[in-house]
């Protein structure tokens, strides 16, 4: 079941983009089509931009044309961007220390639970340590 709102980690972020050929890539799809009908609220941390830019330069080896029109394009979808500040910062290291997730992981964490809304993630590591906040892409479907 989609949920009203949520936070999206890079994992899902990248599928609206590009096709992983994989069984989660059908649950972003599902997401995709709810955000796009109206269905669901989807906000962005301000630090997937970096990891997405991370993931299409370093590991898909766009050109530096591909690499700024696709977040470019990430821009234009006009999600809420969720943007560090001191509170989610605090919160973020006690997440982090409270889970043992790296910094990065717990701040979606600690965004997810600043705004009352699952966070939408692929990422097993985040699952297994906040699997109340926590929301696996494949549950979508």
């Amino acid at each position: 079941m989609i949920p009203d709102a949520a936070v999206c980690d890079t994992s899902v972020l990248l599928r609206f983009f590009h096709d992983h050929g994989d069984e989660e890539q059908h649950a972003a799809q599902a997401l995709w089509d709810a955000w796009d009908r109206q269905r669901t609220e989807l906000f962005l941390l301000d630090l997937s931009i970096y990891e997405f830019v991370n993931v299409i330069v370093r590991r898909f080896t766009f050109t530096a044309e591909r690499a700024a029109r696709d977040v470019g394009h990430l821009f234009d979808l006009e999600f809420e961007i969720v943007a560090c500040d001191r509170h989610l910062a605090e919160a973020t290291a006690r997440t982090a220390a409270r889970t043992g997730l790296t910094g990065y992981d717990a701040a979606f964490v600690a965004a997810a639970l600043s705004l009352d809304v699952p966070l939408i993630t692929g990422d097993v590591a985040i699952l297994e340590a906040a699997p109340d906040t926590a929301l696996p892409l494949t549950a979508l479907t």
